[in-house]
């Protein structure tokens, strides 16, 4: 397997674990069993983690191998800030957007056309309480999949 394609999935994996994480620890939950609504209200936050993760790191390493055709030197930390900030620029809109999809199709919660923007902007701002609680942790965990590849990336062309 490609670095490349190693740092997309490993990112995407983390960031599933940590929404999860984040959503069995959330107090709104507590105490309600597990139901298929909250299954599904889990996903439409743990779905669109893994595909905004992949995204960061995607145009994170599109970055790194454009600019080493320069020379320029890369350390974890500096993908790791192209990483977390392309992941955690994305990821609001993507609950937002999967929220809007969960909420139209839900049938306990039928709504009308005319709700779509209502319902788009309580999923963007749920997205962004939920980026504003991991981006710690994301920093964290991210920084160590950044410095995997970047050692695998230097094993292979000879320099980072």
């Amino acid at each position: 397997m490609s670095p490349r394609i190693e740092f997309v999935l490993l990112s995407s994996l983390l960031a599933s674990v940590l929404a999860t994480l984040g959503y069995l620890c959330s107090p709104g939950d507590a105490g309600s069993g597990f139901s298929e609504e909250s299954f599904r209200f889990a996903l439409s936050f743990i779905l669109p983690a893994a595909a905004s993760a992949a995204l960061g790191a995607f145009y994170a390493a599109a970055s790194h191998s454009h600019t080493r055709k320069l020379r320029m030197r890369w350390t974890p930390a500096r993908l790791n800030m192209h990483a977390v900030l392309a992941t955690l620029a994305i990821y609001p809109l993507a609950v937002g957007m999967g929220w809007a999809i969960l909420q139209l199709t839900s049938e306990t919660h039928a709504s009308s056309i005319n709700d779509v923007g209502y319902v788009l902007m309580i999923g963007f701002f749920l997205g962004f309480f939920a980026t504003a609680a991991g981006v710690i942790p994301t920093f964290i965990l991210e920084y160590f999949a950044c410095r995997r590849y970047l050692r695998r990336m230097a094993a292979i062309t000879g320099h980072a």
